[in-house]
């Protein structure tokens, strides 16, 4: 009996437009398609909460730059590996006028999802790594933690109190307690007359 083997082409940035990526929420992860889906009200709380902890943060720092979600990045060329994190933080440099990042973030900020799985979470993780990014920060809103991944191998893990950032977001600080604080529209939807 003889096996025919198919093996599927990997699939290339150039091969969508950004019109499509943006309407089909795509990312490619080492040369697969992979399509995200919307992840819900609180997730998007917490990533504009990021995004302004970190427009913020250059305010004060005027070397770097924040990009928020659909800021799409490609981390790694053959095969390709593009990303659009929840919330990023990165040094500025020269661009060209396309329209994506064409490298890793210093930071990218990840924010679990019920349709993400944790070992999802951990493989994207390793994409921005490898593809150069210093830290990648996962948030899991169900356990109210920040876990800070350093691409030299270490970990932190906060879940209560003011988190103080280094290397590239050294000075800044980050109260998990007014980050996971409830949004106005929950106290709302608990209200007897459902407003």
């Amino acid at each position: 009996m003889s096996v025919l083997w198919k093996r599927q082409k990997a699939v290339r940035l150039d091969d969508f437009s950004p019109a499509e990526i943006d309407l089909r929420r795509l990312e490619i992860w080492e040369g697969e398609s992979v399509e995200v889906t919307p992840a819900g009200k609180f997730h998007n709380e917490l990533a504009v909460r990021l995004l302004l902890l970190f427009h913020d943060y250059c305010l004060v720092r005027p070397d770097l730059y924040r990009a928020g979600d659909n800021d799409g990045f490609v981390v790694a060329r053959d095969p390709d590996t593009f990303l659009s994190p929840d919330a990023a933080l990165y040094r500025l440099r020269r661009e060209d006028s396309g329209p994506w990042h064409l490298f890793s973030p210093d930071i990218a900020a990840e924010i679990l999802s019920p349709e993400n799985t944790r070992a999802e979470m951990l493989h994207k993780r390793d994409l921005y790594l490898s593809g150069g990014s210093e830290q990648v920060w996962i948030v899991d809103p169900d356990e109210k933690s920040l876990e800070i991944h350093f691409n030299d191998g270490r970990l932190m893990v906060a879940t209560e109190g003011v988190v103080e950032c280094e290397g590239t977001a050294k000075g800044l600080k980050i109260d998990l307690g007014r980050l996971f604080e409830p949004p106005p529209f929950a106290a709302l939807s608990s209200s007897p007359q459902g407003l």
